[in-house]
């Protein structure tokens, strides 16, 4: 079975270090001079997980098959708890700059979901 409150669990550790970072004295001191490049860094980016979620769903069928089984786990489609992680990250994740990211990638995508579905097609004859 898949754990929701695990991953939120997760997510909250993370946002809770990147504030401990952020209180963080020397590290204030050091970005002093980098502060417009501070104000950016003082968020959980997940901008690179995200991307790389998305590759591993487009390639891998067996994590497609996992994530489609955790959202219908127990006849049940899981959106309240979708809806429950979006909020959590939705203050940490600019969709324009993810969504700009994923297109600058999308032909390495589309070579790597080829190659693997060529991959599936050929491997069952």
């Amino acid at each position: 079975m898949f754990q929701w409150k695990r991953l939120e669990n997760l997510i909250t550790l993370a946002k809770e270090n990147v504030n401990k970072m952020n209180r963080n004295p020397a590290l204030q001191a050091k970005n002093t001079q980098r502060s417009r490049s501070w104000q950016v860094e003082k968020k959980l980016d997940l901008t690179d997980t995200i991307k790389d979620g998305a590759k591993m769903f487009l390639v891998d069928a067996g994590i497609r098959r996992q994530l489609i089984l955790a959202l219908t786990e127990d006849s049940k489609l899981h959106i309240q708890e979708l809806v429950d992680i979006y909020r959590l990250v939705e203050d940490d994740v600019d969709i324009p700059s993810v969504a700009f990211e994923v297109l600058q990638d999308l032909p390495s995508f589309t070579r790597e979901f080829l190659l693997s579905w060529s991959d599936s097609v050929l491997s069952n004859r």
